[in-house]
């Protein structure tokens, strides 16, 4: 089982910072001269996999900063933004889809909107799964 990301609380002080290290070197990167924060370009790191976005309540920002940061890195994705098109939505459990969209995708970033749900969620996935609440 992979190891999924619920709350900073999973990640060792080591971990994050190890995680800001990579963060600046993308940055130095892919920096757009004149603006060091937008960045600009596309890398291969993640070529070889799929990031599913499941949002159950609204957040484009945060939605569209997983899939850009997927596609800079070279990788693909789908995303389900709006929870009445989605299985759920016909009586499905969240537990239930993440388990699907985990045998089709590589990694899972999910927003639910009641706290906690995500700790559920993650141990029904076989891929890695980020809460991004």
């Amino acid at each position: 089982m992979p190891r999924s990301v619920v709350s900073i609380d999973d990640l060792t002080n080591e971990e994050m910072e190890a995680i800001f290290q990579l963060a600046d070197r993308f940055l130095a990167d892919m920096a757009t001269p004149g603006r060091p924060y937008r960045v600009r370009g596309r890398s291969r790191l993640a070529s070889e996999f799929i990031l599913a976005t499941l949002f159950f309540e609204a957040s484009t920002r945060t939605r569209l900063s997983f899939e850009s940061a997927m596609l800079r890195l070279g990788g693909r994705c789908l995303s389900s933004s709006d929870a009445s098109q989605t299985s759920a939505a016909k009586g499905e459990t969240i537990a239930d889809m993440v388990r699907v969209v985990a045998i089709f995708e590589d990694v899972i970033v999910i927003r639910l909107p009641l706290e906690g749900a995500v700790l559920v969620d993650v141990d029904e996935s076989s891929v890695f799964v980020n809460n991004a609440s």
